[in-house]
């Protein structure tokens, strides 16, 4: 209570208790969520900016580039990261293929399809193949918060497609336009309509490249370029790099091991003072060989002068900060999305259970990352730029394009695999579904196994389960389990010819 309720609680203690009353209903509405209470740990800390997703990224996203490009420049851990995600999500290559209704078409169609994937011709820049472009995308999202793939035109090629794939840090931020009066409007080099879509972006392709002039940027149409981020908010026009919730972490993770280091070379320093001697000029040499003590050496044994004496200065221990440095790391592997054990290889602190629940829930981190950020734009690159390319040489082609995504390690290699062959068998999972888990396509296997029988026809080998059981056992004609043999009737044919023969 201040001075100026107490003077009117002397006057009128009914009016102040009105008002007492008053403020700690307010108060308490405010503290309806203890975020907004008005506490030391919650508001006082807390950095209120009223300001959309957009507003933010434009403001943020080209420091926060610049931030993770220092920090994978430098940092070990940063560059584990950027790695990790473009091993995982991307590894050997995101694999396409087409699915039409007219199976030679379709088979024409997927042969030229991998023939331009696994070519650098497809790469605007030479260096790249298909599957590499896909991995400079994910870890150039990763560091830099976005990329663009530009659509360019080659007709040296049998399909005239190449991908070109650039920083979003190449986006010319000067062109900034109010809206006209078609209500078109242009943020950070971003040209959107009055609804708000995208409608092209201003880019400068060729930026940074050594000794080159000519640095103005150029106008592409929306349906010749894919922006690939990961949007986290609604209006967000712009990715944002993924080092920058952990940036500081990392930061000062490399300040804490830099000053550890320092400290394990204090401890392991000894130090001597010689003190008591009459003659300072005697001290700690011999008069014959005039050799003074100017440094100690491990198992040094030095006689000195009987009246000198030698005090040792022993520095201090240096203390052990696992736990710290593991909780420290920790917090980096969440918000980078990975597990600890990922991150660090250290798999000390769990079991095959928690190792593999760990895991599983990385695995639905990668699901979005693959489903969400990625897939889409792949479908753009393939369905519509790849197949309407196709289409200019070749005709008609009516299609839809399947992914492949590459091979999960397993926990439980035997375990999994078990549970896949269960579920085949059974009709939850189709055999096409199945090979695509393990990095294959079925149509591809199933007639690479013709072409395998032709030269084993007088051969057998117990990996062929139509001829060996799993056990390795042979299968003889008489066995229910050679029953789908070629030559032999199935039993229940067999059962039906009896029952026919009685009646």
């Amino acid at each position: 209570m201040n001075s100026l309720d107490k003077l009117r609680s002397w006057f009128s203690p009914t009016a102040a208790l009105d008002i007492a009353q008053k403020r700690a209903a307010v108060d308490t509405m405010s503290r309806a969520y203890e975020a907004l209470s008005q506490s030391r740990r919650s508001s006082g800390g807390w950095t209120s900016i009223k300001a959309g997703a957009s507003a933010e990224a434009s403001k943020a996203y080209l420091g926060l580039a610049e931030v993770g490009q220092e920090l994978c420049r430098n940092n070990p851990l940063a560059i584990k990261i950027k790695h990790l995600v473009g091993n995982n999500i991307v590894g050997d290559g995101i694999k396409p293929s087409l699915i039409g209704s007219n199976k030679n078409t379709s088979k024409a169609a997927n042969e030229a399809l991998k023939t331009w994937a696994e070519s650098t011709q497809c790469d605007f820049n030479g260096k790249y193949n298909f599957y590499g472009l896909q991995w400079l995308i994910a870890v150039t999202v990763a560091e830099c918060g976005g990329a663009f793939v530009i659509k360019r035109f080659n007709r040296a090629l049998a399909v005239p497609l190449q991908l070109q794939v650039i920083e979003q840090t190449h986006l010319d931020d000067s062109k900034q336009l109010t809206a006209d009066k078609s209500g078109d409007y242009i943020t950070d080099g971003i040209v959107f309509n009055r609804h708000g879509q995208v409608k092209g972006y201003w880019l400068k392709p060729n930026t940074n490249r050594v000794g080159l002039i000519d640095d103005q940027s150029v106008y592409f149409d929306a349906s010749e370029v894919r922006h690939v981020y990961d949007k986290t908010r609604s209006d967000q026009h712009l990715g944002l790099s993924w080092f920058a919730p952990i940036a500081n972490t990392l930061k000062d993770r490399g300040e804490f091991k830099d000053a550890k280091l320092v400290q394990q070379k204090v401890a392991a320093c000894f130090a001597a003072i010689i003190t008591g001697a009459k003659d300072g000029d005697n001290v700690g040499y011999d008069d014959e060989d005039d050799e003074r003590i100017t440094h100690v050496e491990p198992a040094m044994v030095q006689y000195m002068n009987e009246d000198a004496d030698v005090k040792t200065i022993n520095p201090p221990k240096a203390d052990n900060s696992t736990e710290f440095e593991t909780t420290i790391d920790r917090d980096i592997a969440a918000g980078a999305g990975f597990t600890y054990e990922q991150l660090t290889g250290d798999y000390s602190k769990v079991n095959f259970a928690s190792g593999r629940m760990g895991r599983s829930e990385f695995y639905n981190q990668l699901d979005h990352w693959q489903q969400h950020v990625f897939k889409p734009d792949l479908d753009v690159v393939i369905s519509d730029w790849w197949c309407g390319m196709y289409r200019m040489n070749t005709g008609a082609l009516n299609c839809r394009t399947e992914w492949t995504y590459p091979v999960r390690a397993s926990v439980n290699p035997k375990e999994e695999l078990e549970v896949t062959n269960m579920k085949v068998r059974n009709g939850y999972l189709s055999r096409s579904q199945a090979a695509k888990l393990y990095g294959g396509d079925w149509t591809h296997t199933n007639d690479q196994w013709r072409l395998d029988d032709e030269p084993m026809k007088e051969n057998a080998f117990d990996n062929d389960p139509r001829l060996f059981s799993l056990a390795g056992n042979q299968l003889n004609a008489d066995d229910a389990a050679s029953a789908n043999r070629e030559g032999v009737k199935p039993a229940t044919d067999d059962k039906k010819d009896e029952e026919s023969e009685n009646s």
